[in-house]
């Protein structure tokens, strides 16, 4: 069973029922987690404590790396790569010791860096329009972070002609911060005084070995004017370094197009077509071009997956109008009208939408929809818009009940912002970008927002929380300790706690919290409400077989147990000690 599913003794009953008129409607959330900000040479900055001050600081940094990490330098596209793969990296390296964005990328592949030139200046200008950022942003050094590569020294070895992997063997990295100097903008500095946050005057650095179990590499990849580092390669050849497999001799030719409709249309025949193949031989090779060399090495099982479900479901493409804005190399489409149909031995089901609204039909059973709210019938953009959680502020109408007495925060109106997707011509042929689309689906989604829309979004989640924690008033005090008396806050093993199934007093109990009880505790009261029990489990499983286990758990743990789960869940009451021991003693045993 999942951790992120550890129970935390609050909200016994379906909402409006508990003590608190909280209750558990729904899997509690995962913990939140601090990782470290973590480099490409697998050094991280450290908090140096546990202090709100540098975990903030740590994350704001993360932030900002990630923010400059997308900007491309224009300014020095031209300029000719090194004469080596080290050097390569040792440039790299050189340039993120000057917190020089510009100059990192500048040692990128020239694939992989002109994918998001077009976007990534509308993204950095919506950050600081919007506040994350202030003005003092430059790419050129980032104020208030400190990188320093000492002493690096490094093993090649060739993967082929033009390719190789760089080792490092050797060298420390340095990396500090001082969050006075940070460009942070008002929306951040706003949020973190909101929560009582202060980050004010934290100044730490921490010293690391680079590589210590010699095994982090970076890939570089000679093109026409040098050797540069390549992302792309660099995460293939991890991926066949795990696999265990030797370099593949059969590539996917990349397949290009005479215009971005085209791109765009032969990609979707080869979704419709389940032709793996033919949808990696349309990727932009800018973007691919290390997965289409290295797609053999999991093609073939890929592919006879795809035989087999093509041999149960046919899938056809009626109907795709297009059009496309753009110039030069770069150019986005959108879909005007587009109707599909999938035909299955057990039924069919299709849609059909003509820009502004979509038809759906199809007689497939509910069970095989999976859920989803549409039935046969036309839903239109309107009604979209108002099934979304913050379209046009509406859209909440089913989060009443992840609140506090129903109350959803409200949120601004804004534009839907339109999203289509992202061509770009290679050597004078079209491929479809998935990269830049969706950088270019952040762009679009930031353009519709202001201040207020960021603001609200914290509000929302905001109230989420409260109305997660709400929960743990004064009459859930005992509920603080796990079995054995195990703080929720220390790592437990087994032996700290008791067994499975835990002795029940044999005379009649009157439970401290509010707890029905029952005349004789072995044996239930009366009837089992086994669609309660089984609801009020799933809030606790992780999947189908964490509740067969939980429940056979149950079974063994006796009739008054689980009586008095159901009961207690329904009626919004307490249950008694004994059974909150039996029933957190299941869980761990299916853990």
């Amino acid at each position: 069973m999942s951790d992120t599913n550890d129970p935390d003794r609050s909200g016994w009953g379906p909402e409006g029922t508990g003590a608190d008129d909280q209750g558990w409607a729904s899997t509690p959330p995962p913990p939140l987690t601090e990782p470290p900000l973590t480099l490409d040479t697998e050094t991280e900055v450290s908090s140096g404590g546990s202090g709100l001050g540098g975990r903030v600081a740590a994350g704001v940094i993360g932030v900002l790396l990630l923010v400059g990490g997308s900007l491309f330098a224009v300014t020095q596209l031209g300029s000719s790569g090194p004469g080596s793969a080290e050097a390569a990296v040792d440039e790299l390296l050189g340039a993120a010791s000057d917190e020089d964005v510009l100059g990192v990328l500048a040692a990128l592949d020239p694939g992989e860096r002109d994918t998001l030139r077009d976007s990534v200046e509308s993204l950095f200008g919506e950050f600081e329009r919007l506040e994350v950022v202030d003005d003092s942003f430059e790419l050129s050094g980032i104020d208030g972070v400190d990188l320093v590569f000492s002493d690096v020294t490094y093993r090649t070895e060739p993967v082929r002609d033009g390719l190789a992997r760089v080792y490092f063997t050797g060298g420390t990295v340095t990396a500090g911060v001082n969050t006075d100097e940070l460009p942070i903008g008002d929306f951040v500095n706003d949020t973190i005084e909101r929560f009582d946050g202060d980050i004010s005057g934290v100044q730490e650095s921490e010293t690391t070995e680079i590589n210590a179990d010699g095994e982090a590499f970076l890939v570089a990849r000679e093109g026409g004017d040098g050797w540069r580092v390549s992302i792309g390669y660099t995460l293939a050849e991890i991926a066949r370094h795990e696999m265990g497999q030797p370099l593949p001799t059969d590539s996917v030719e990349p397949v290009g197009a005479e215009s971005p409709e085209a791109a765009v249309a032969g990609m979707a025949n080869a979704v419709a077509d389940l032709d793996l193949r033919g949808g990696i031989a349309r990727l932009s090779p800018n973007e691919f071009g290390a997965l289409q060399e290295y797609a053999a090495l999991f093609l073939g099982e890929a592919e006879a997956a795809l035989d087999e479900t093509r041999s149960e479901v046919e899938i056809s493409l009626d109907d795709l109008q297009l059009r496309s804005e753009g110039s030069g190399d770069g150019a986005t489409v959108f879909v005007e009208t587009i109707s599909f149909s999938a035909r299955a031995t057990d039924g069919s089901f299709g849609i059909a939408y003509d820009g502004e609204c979509a038809t759906i039909e199809g007689d497939l059973d509910e069970s095989e929809l999976a859920g989803t709210p549409f039935e046969d019938g036309e839903i239109c953009t309107d009604e979209l818009e108002n099934q979304g959680v913050f379209g046009g502020g509406a859209g909440m109408e089913g989060f009443e009940d992840m609140f506090a007495e129903g109350e959803v925060p409200e949120f601004p109106e804004f534009e839907t912002p339109e999203i289509g997707i992202t061509t770009e011509q290679v050597d004078g042929q079209w491929y479809v970008a998935p990269i830049a689309t969706g950088m270019d689906a952040w762009v679009a989604g930031l353009e519709v927002l202001e201040r207020e829309h960021l603001d609200a979004m914290v509000d929302f989640g905001e109230a989420l929380v409260e109305s997660f924690s709400s929960g743990f008033d004064d009459s859930f005090s005992e509920f603080e300790e796990m079995p054995g008396d195990v703080p929720f806050d220390e790592t437990i093993d087994g032996s700290d706690l008791p067994p499975p199934t835990p002795s029940i007093p044999e005379s009649p109990t009157t439970t401290a919290l509010g707890g029905q009880g029952g005349t004789n505790p072995t044996e239930a009261p009366g009837p089992i409400d086994e669609a309660a029990l089984e609801e009020f489990v799933g809030g606790f499983a992780f999947d189908d077989a964490d509740a067969d286990c939980i429940i056979a758990g149950l079974e063994a743990a006796g009739p008054y147990v689980r009586w008095e789960l159901a009961d207690s869940y329904v009626n919004g009451y307490a249950p008694s000690i004994e059974t909150q021991d039996a029933f957190f003693a299941v869980l761990d045993a299916c853990a």
